[in-house]
C-alpha cells in the first residue's frame, strides 16, 4: 500500500473514532481555538502559535433552566511546535506544547470571583503531518496535564479540570 494513503487511512481511521471518554465536569479543550487550516500543521523548523480566545456566558441547571450564574474567561494559550524532516508513514515527524493562562470571572448569585493563572498544559510527544497539495493533515497523540488551579466543589476558583487526558 502506499506510504500516502496509508497515512490517509490512518487519518480517517482516526476520525472516525472520535473522541471517548468518561469524565465529570468540563471538556479541557478550548472549542473554537483552532480554526482556519486545524487539521494543518507547518512545515519543517520551529514554530510559534498565539491563540487569545474569549468565552462569555450564562450558566443552566440541570433541567436547561437559566441558573443565577454567569462567566467569562479570556485566555492565551501560546504553543511551540517542532516538525522535523524525518518521515514516518510519508508524514514528518513533530511535537509540541501548549501553555495557556487563564483569567475567569465567574458570578454565582450575589457572589462573583476571578481567578488567572496557569490553564491545563497540553504535551504532544509524537505527531505526524502529511501534505498533499492542497490537502494537509496529522494524527498526534496529545496529552493535557492537570496544571491549572482546582478547587474541589468551587468552579469560581477553577481554571483546570484536575484530572489527565490523552
Amino acid at each position: 500500500m502506499n506510504i500516502k494513503l496509508f497515512g490517509l487511512a490512518l487519518a480517517l481511521l482516526e476520525l472516525a473514532a472520535g473522541d471517548t471518554i468518561a469524565k465529570e465536569g468540563n471538556d479541557q479543550y478550548p472549542n473554537g481555538a483552532e480554526n482556519w487550516l486545524a487539521g494543518a500543521a507547518p512545515s519543517p523548523g520551529n514554530h510559534f502559535l498565539n491563540y487569545l480566545g474569549h468565552y462569555n456566558g450564562t450558566l443552566h441547571n440541570g433541567d436547561g433552566d437559566k441558573a443565577a450564574a454567569a462567566v467569562s474567561a479570556w485566555f492565551n494559550a501560546f504553543r511551540l511546535i517542532h516538525i522535523t524532516e524525518m518521515r514516518i508513514l510519508g508524514g514528518n515527524y513533530g511535537v509540541h506544547i501548549i501553555v495557556p493562562i487563564v483569567h475567569q470571572r465567574m458570578k454565582l448569585g450575589d457572589h462573583a470571583s476571578s481567578v488567572v493563572g496557569l490553564g491545563d498544559i497540553t504535551i504532544s510527544p509524537a505527531s505526524l503531518v502529511w501534505h498533499l497539495g492542497n490537502w494537509h493533515w496529522v494524527a498526534a497523540l496529545d496529552i493535557r496535564m492537570p496544571t491549572g488551579q482546582y478547587k474541589a466543589g468551587d468552579p469560581r476558583k477553577s481554571i483546570g479540570t484536575n484530572y489527565w487526558s490523552i
